[in-house]
C-alpha cells in the first residue's frame, strides 16, 4: 500500500475521494439551516436564543440597526450604530427577538485590521513560495534540493 507501485492510480483515487468528501460537505452544509435562518424557520421556538456570528461583513448601517452578511445575507442586528460603516468586519453575540424578527446585539467587536491580516497572510505565502523555489528544483520528474 505504501510502495511507489501504481503511484498515479493511488493519487487519482485519493484525489477523487477528497473531491467527493468536499462536495458532500458542501452539499450537507448548504442544506442545514443554521443561525439566523434556523431562527426564522420557527421564530417562536427560537425566541431568546443567543447566536455568535464571527467575522461577518456590514452591508448597510441604518439609524437603529445594521445589516450583516456572510453565509446568510442581510441579517438585521438591532443595536448602536455609532462608528460602523459598510464593509467593516464584525463579530457579534446577539439574542434572537421573534417579535422584531431581528437579532438584538449583546456584544460586538469590530475587526479594524482585518484587511491588513489578509495582506500579511498573502505576503507570508509569497515568501514561502519564493523560498521553496530557491531551495528546490525539478529534476527527473521529482523535487530535489539545490546543492
Amino acid at each position: 500500500m505504501l510502495s511507489d507501485r501504481h503511484r498515479t492510480c493511488k493519487l487519482l483515487a485519493l484525489s477523487a475521494a477528497l473531491v467527493a468528501l468536499c462536495a458532500w460537505y458542501a452539499w450537507h452544509a448548504s442544506t442545514i439551516a443554521v443561525g439566523y435562518d434556523r431562527c426564522m424557520a420557527d421564530p417562536a421556538a427560537h425566541d431568546g436564543e443567543v447566536l455568535e456570528l464571527s467575522l461577518w461583513y456590514i452591508d448597510e448601517v441604518l439609524a437603529d440597526r445594521y445589516l450583516i452578511s456572510r453565509t446568510e445575507r442581510g441579517v438585521p442586528v438591532l443595536g448602536p450604530t455609532a462608528g460602523l460603516a459598510p464593509g467593516q468586519t464584525v463579530s457579534v453575540v446577539a439574542r434572537f427577538d421573534a417579535g422584531a424578527r431581528a437579532l438584538v446585539e449583546l456584544r460586538r467587536e469590530v475587526h479594524h485590521l482585518r484587511r491588513a491580516k489578509y495582506a500579511l497572510g498573502i505576503a507570508g505565502m509569497l515568501l514561502f513560495l519564493g523560498y521553496a523555489a530557491w531551495q528546490f528544483r525539478w529534476q527527473a520528474g521529482r523535487l530535489a534540493l539545490r546543492a
